[in-house]
């Protein structure tokens, strides 16, 4: 489990422009990718991984999926 400043902490900074970083009800963040490379994909993912997330492939769709946990 994450919360959002720890996973923008772990991602690398000259890609957080391509991403879009959401809270959802559901309890978990979200990792919208926009146009990137593989290369770019492979950091992201890696980072993610790192702090418990998980990529979802769903077409479109598709995005990285971390719990979230509250901060004190």
């Amino acid at each position: 489990m994450a919360n959002k400043t720890e996973v923008q902490k772990c991602l690398p900074p000259e890609l957080i422009s391509k991403l879009t970083i959401l809270l959802q009800e559901s309890g978990y963040i979200t990792i919208k990718p926009k146009k990137m490379d593989r290369a770019d994909w492979v950091k992201i993912n890696n980072a993610v991984n790192n702090v418990g997330g998980l990529w979802i492939s769903e077409g479109r769709l598709s995005h990285w999926s971390i719990p979230y946990k509250e901060t004190a």
